[in-house]
């Protein structure tokens, strides 16, 4: 007679993150999955289709975590600098955990490129709320629509997030940011020279 197991769905969630996170993708078998959450392997199949299923959902809820997080620091007052460098902190984060497990085979899949396209809108419009703040606080200047900068700065710090040695000051140098509380921004190189030129 089968019985019905408290939280399944949540279990084995909860254990193939664990699993995911300490052995990867290719240690993560089913039946050994719900035989450690004390439950048959058919059981797994009443909650996901197959564990590609599982992992994308594991993913995603980490993914939800970032804009949540993003939302919560945009209104404190911390420099912009500072937050950028927080956001750029929960993408290295992410990688670290997730990037790494050989999940090759979910980046071939039309779901996974579905669920990639809502975490980064998410995370877009988490951002953009970020610059919307800092300009109505009159402490950010921008020369495009908060839109494409968010969109920009979400993609440029995800995909440089992988590389783990490369250290947020060294991106924030590059970028053409500055916190209007630390002083007039510089006029750009060619503006100076023509300056130069003209004395």
């Amino acid at each position: 007679m089968s019985h019905r197991i408290e939280n399944a769905r949540e279990k084995l969630l909860t254990h193939g993150r664990e699993v995911l996170l300490s052995a990867g993708y290719d240690s993560l078998n089913i039946k050994a999955l719900a035989r450690d959450c004390g439950m048959a392997s058919g059981t797994f199949y009443q909650y996901f289709h197959n564990k590609d299923e599982l992992v994308m959902q594991v993913i995603y809820e980490r993914c939800e975590i970032i804009p949540e997080s993003i939302r919560k620091i945009s209104l404190n007052n911390w420099k912009l600098s500072r937050k950028l460098k927080y956001v750029y902190e929960q993408f290295r984060q992410f990688q670290k955990s997730y990037t790494g497990m050989k999940i090759g085979v979910l980046r071939l899949s039309g779901d996974y490129e579905e669920l990639r396209a809502r975490v980064m809108t998410e995370i877009n419009a988490a951002v953009e709320d970020l610059l919307n703040n800092e300009i109505k606080r009159g402490r950010l200047e921008l020369h495009a629509d908060t839109a494409t900068a968010a969109y920009l700065l979400t993609h440029l710090l995800f995909s440089v997030g992988r590389d783990a040695d490369l250290d947020f000051d060294v991106i924030w140098d590059c970028m053409n940011f500055r916190d209007l509380g630390n002083g007039k921004q510089p006029d750009p190189p060619r503006q100076e020279a023509r300056r130069e030129n003209r004395k």
